[in-house]
């Protein structure tokens, strides 16, 4: 998950969005949460790593990728970047976590 939202700096609520539908023929199309210059769908071509693991990946039974909500999300990101020693404010108002390979 954060795989995903790191390489294609996605916010949490289109992470926890996603379902199957998203990835097709190695693209991830995601429907933005916030429109950047009238786009409402980007597309990013998921690189081999994420295909790989991707590739056996059950969706949850509500149809999503990852099945949790995007409070659940937050605290787990929080978790891990209290365990990195790093700020979880920090870490999600940083260009590296908000960048985009794309």
């Amino acid at each position: 998950m954060m795989l995903l939202q790191f390489n294609h700096g996605l916010r949490a609520g289109e992470l926890v969005g996603l379902t199957v539908e998203n990835l097709k023929a190695g693209i991830l199309r995601v429907r933005r949460l916030k429109q950047r210059k009238n786009v409402l769908y980007s597309e990013h071509p998921l690189t081999a790593e994420e295909q790989a693991l991707l590739a056996g990946w059950t969706p949850d039974s509500d149809g999503t990728l990852f099945g949790i909500c995007q409070r659940q999300y937050q605290r787990i990101f929080k978790q891990y970047c209290l365990a990195a020693g790093i700020s979880p404010h920090l870490a999600t108002h940083t260009p590296l976590a908000t960048r985009s390979r794309c």
